[in-house]
């Protein structure tokens, strides 16, 4: 009998060591922001192989909790998420047209990752923009039109990509920028009269 209760109280002791499984996040169990940005940040997470993100960096729990304005590089501010900063983070895969869902975005950092694809023209509804950086990485495709929308961005930092075709005319349009990085890609013609700003590259 004490034998029996020994490896009883072993095995209970091993099992309550045992890491537990996480579940995958419910969106429509989310208080913190609303669901549709909840599954914007999901569709993020999927579609750049957000199991492999690096786990070197502390805290990565992305899809594993009901609150996504904890998870790593998320800021969120009176109930909507402000800011995604994940540059370095081995982001491979694409950008989900579902990113555009999240119009209340003022910061965008996803440098410095393995993207490809093409930038979504729904990147033009953030319309409360100020800061996108998608460089270093191998995005492809033209510069949408649509970021001519972005009348609050101040920085647009693109350069060490693969686009190609013509800067738009649109981004003539945006008043408050101020640094513009699109060296080292395969632009063709030249940078609208219009922008009057500080060119790099």
């Amino acid at each position: 009998m004490k034998t029996r209760l020994i490896f009883l109280l072993i095995g209970i002791t091993i099992f309550s060591w045992m890491p537990l499984a996480h579940a995958d996040t419910d969106c429509s169990q989310v208080t913190e922001i609303p669901q549709i940005e909840c599954e914007a940040l999901l569709d993020l997470y999927h579609s750049t192989n957000g199991d492999n993100w690096n786990d070197v960096l502390e805290g990565i729990n992305w899809n594993t909790t009901h609150t996504p304005c904890s998870w790593k590089g998320i800021s969120c501010d009176a109930g909507h998420v402000v800011s995604i900063h994940l540059h370095h983070s081995q982001l491979t895969g694409f950008l989900p047209e579902s990113l555009g869902n999240l119009t209340h975005l003022i910061y965008l950092d996803l440098s410095f990752n393995t993207l490809s694809g093409s930038i979504p023209e729904s990147l033009g509804n953030l319309i409360n923009l100020e800061y996108l950086a998608l460089s270093t990485n191998a995005i492809s495709g033209s510069i949408p039109k649509s970021l001519g929308n972005l009348m609050h961005l101040k920085t647009l930092n693109l350069y060490i990509n693969e686009l190609s075709g013509f800067i738009p005319e649109s981004l003539g349009n945006l008043s408050k920028l101020k640094w513009l990085y699109l060296s080292y890609n395969q632009l063709t013609g030249s940078v609208p009269e219009s922008f009057g700003i500080s060119l790099f590259g």
